[in-house]
């Protein structure tokens, strides 16, 4: 919201939370249930190109 409401409207990254965090609910879940997981997984970033950002 904030980098939409500014002029020219800014550049910036979605960090793709509603994803991790289904993602860490489900392994919650699996881990009560008894079948944790371990590691690292990684949830990759999207960039949102606005007004600040020159043309390519």
């Amino acid at each position: 919201m904030l980098a939409e409401g500014t002029s020219p409207t800014l550049t910036s990254i979605d960090n793709e939370c509603e994803r991790i965090g289904a993602r860490a609910a489900a392994l919650l879940v699996d881990a009560i249930a008894g079948t944790p997981d371990h590691g690292v997984e990684l949830v990759p970033c999207r960039l949102v190109r606005r007004e600040s950002t020159a043309p390519a």
